[in-house]
């Protein structure tokens, strides 16, 4: 249901990856049913909406299998895209 491409409209800043000066941020759900996890992938411009483009990626899992209503998810590496 919430696998898909997401705009991002908001977020707290993470200054390793230059993302406080991100435009045009979307992230990417994919679940991997092999593996039982989820890949995140996130991509957006720097500084201008005709920046440079910055991926990053993460890896993630429901966390509470019991509902499938709490998801964890921590940084792949390499962190900078």
């Amino acid at each position: 249901r919430f696998m898909g491409s997401w705009y991002v409209l908001g977020h707290i800043p993470v200054r390793l990856v230059k993302e406080h000066t991100a435009s045009n941020a979307v992230e990417t759900y994919t679940w991997n049913e092999a593996k039982q996890e989820m890949w995140v992938h996130y991509r957006f411009n720097e500084n201008a909406l005709d920046g440079k483009i910055n991926d990053s990626y993460q890896r993630g899992w429901v966390f509470n299998k019991e509902t499938s209503t709490e998801w964890r998810v921590s940084p792949k590496l390499p962190l900078l895209g």
